[in-house]
């Protein structure tokens, strides 16, 4: 899979042994996941229930589908077959049309740390050069192996070196051109697995580092330099369903905001909803804006340094002024379709700085809650400054009526 930051997998056993407690609604009744991330709580509801898995980053669905919905995967070395001709044509042309950039930046990585830093300030990209906007603009209206440039125009010389650009971009393009959908959200898996293996970040795509420091040269110039079609191999290999067939084949994922979905759940198909919300002002559309981008290869305007899609994805969840107007959406719309609500979320959250007790919002929604807590510790979300994690407790709120 990839890093993903505030993953909470030690709730998701007991999260998973709560819902097994609640009494069946209805025989071919599901679990709605509503914030899943990468299936932390659905790994381990196989026996339990299927699931319907929502979440707003696009980005997640191959990763969901090829994990937890098809019944089987299509072996890679048949995958590898089908994509190695695509995969190196494209290579060829684009180093071609990038050839000078790639002799320059080849040159740039053996002299010292401030000639790196000075490259990677003045590299042109669409949000600083106009040519590159108008070469994304001319890729975006093309449907054949011209339209697979973004990954150069957009994050070169930055997040990857552009050698690394033009393999991904290459990579992309022979995934477009699998008919399959089972072996396409497979490609794709294990495509944005390499993405997140190739990243230079500190573990999420918020900005991207700087050779400030010899050290720091020297890890970016490791990890330019590492070959994106051995790590696309390695990580097609390693990439396996999770749980039975049969249950895989019960679930789904959803893309979209928790609270837009839950108007459309029926009352006879829903065993319980499960609830992690963000809980901090940080929104996540920041931390995978890079691997929003090349799932979607859209060509958004991007945006500041850290080269961020226009219009990304703002959870009322993580604004201090909406926080808590979205857990009354929340806890409303659950308690009325009737459902049984198992909600986890932190004591220190963007919620208790405002001096609001979840479960005093519940209470006028739900008749019956139970809570369950466990220490823990949370990440700051890679803060440059202090701790990595701090200390916290998290609670698991059993509503129903």
């Amino acid at each position: 899979m990839i890093r993903y930051m505030g993953t909470k997998r030690f709730l998701a056993d007991p999260v998973a042994q709560i819902i097994s407690d609640l009494p069946p609604r209805h025989a071919s009744a599901r679990v709605v996941d509503l914030f899943c991330g990468t299936g932390a709580a659905t790994s381990e509801l196989d026996g339990v229930a299927s699931v319907v898995m929502n979440d707003a980053s696009a980005f997640l669905g191959p990763l969901l589908r090829s994990r937890f919905v098809h019944e089987e995967r299509v072996a890679p070395f048949r995958l590898l077959d089908q994509l190695a001709p695509h995969y190196e044509a494209r290579c060829k042309a684009l180093a071609v049309e990038f050839d000078g950039r790639l002799q320059h930046e080849r040159d740039v990585l053996l002299r010292r740390p401030s000639d790196l830093l000075a490259y990677m300030e003045d590299v042109p990209h669409v949000g600083t050069s106009d040519e590159c906007r108008r070469q994304a603009r001319l890729a975006a209206r093309r449907r054949g192996p011209g339209r697979y440039c973004l990954t150069v125009l957009y994050f070169s010389g930055g997040y990857f070196s552009t050698w690394q650009a033009v393999q991904l971009d290459a990579i992309r393009y022979a995934i477009a051109s699998l008919d399959d959908e089972r072996s396409h959200d497979q490609a794709l898996a294990a495509f944005l697995g390499t993405v997140d293996r190739c990243l230079n970040s500190p573990g999420h795509s918020a900005q991207f580092l700087r050779p400030n420091s010899e050290a720091a040269q020297k890890r970016i110039v490791r990890v330019w330099r590492r070959d994106v079609w051995s790590v696309f191999v390695d990580t097609l290999a390693e990439f396996a369903p999770s749980g039975s067939p049969a249950w895989r084949v019960q679930n789904e994922f959803q893309n979209g905001d928790a609270l837009d979905l839950l108007p459309q759940l029926k009352s006879d198909q829903v065993r319980a909803v499960y609830a992690d919300p963000p809980y901090t002002k940080d929104q996540y559309s920041r931390y995978y804006h890079v691997h929003e981008t090349l799932f979607l290869y859209d060509f958004p305007d991007s945006i500041g340094r850290g080269r961020y899609r226009a219009g990304r994805f703002s959870s009322k969840f993580s604004e201090s002024g909406s926080v808590e107007s979205a857990f009354e959406d929340l806890l409303r719309g659950v308690s009325e379709l009737g459902f049984p609500l198992v909600l986890s979320y932190p004591e220190r959250s963007l919620l208790s700085r405002r001096g609001t007790d979840i479960r005093d919002l519940a209470t006028k929604h739900f008749r019956t809650i139970i809570t369950r807590s466990f220490a823990t510790k949370h990440s700051t979300l890679g803060a440059s400054k202090g701790a990595s994690t701090n200390d916290n407790t998290e609670f698991i709120h059993v509503l129903t009526n």
